[in-house]
């Protein structure tokens, strides 16, 4: 998948931390004590791709599971149709059991 498609994804993902860190009235230097440095925590805010690693660790960091954050990301997506532009795969339902 191109990295290009990606953007509105990482965008939106960013946005979600950032109103995450702001519903709990911290700065992002703030979040220095959950082991980002200010710059790096402005470049995941701006939409920056960034790894399951730290997706992890700034959720530990707010108290919420990153399925949470990936969901509320996915979400704005799927309303706009930027889904099927990044080439989401439909899930099949899981079959009933026999």
């Amino acid at each position: 998948m191109d990295q290009a498609n990606l953007k509105p994804f990482f965008r939106r993902l960013g946005g979600e931390l950032r109103q995450l860190r702001m519903r709990r009235k911290l700065t992002q230097e703030d979040m220095i004590p959950f082991g980002f440095s200010a710059r790096h925590w402005q470049q995941v805010e701006a939409g920056r791709p960034i790894t399951l690693r730290t997706l992890i660790k700034a959720s530990a960091a707010f108290g919420v599971l990153p399925s949470a954050v990936l969901r509320a990301a996915e979400s704005d997506l799927r309303l706009s149709g930027a889904a099927t532009r990044l080439g989401a795969a439909r899930v099949p339902s899981p079959r009933s059991p026999k």
